[in-house]
């Protein structure tokens, strides 16, 4: 795997598709650390965090 073995946060709208992401990298044989965001960015945002518009993937 291209990334195996390094850290990784996993983040979805409310942390459902990034468990099932996390659950497929796992079943794979991932050797990293996986970190899923509880809640997903809608509770980061709800929680007054900073978010970034227009950078990374999707913007």
């Amino acid at each position: 795997m291209l990334f195996s073995g390094k850290e990784v946060i996993l983040y979805c709208r409310t942390a459902h598709r990034s468990y099932i992401a996390a659950q497929i990298l796992i079943d794979a044989g991932w050797e990293g650390k996986l970190y899923n965001m509880v809640g997903g960015i809608t509770a980061w945002k709800a929680a007054g965090l900073p978010t970034v518009k227009g950078f990374g993937f999707g913007s």
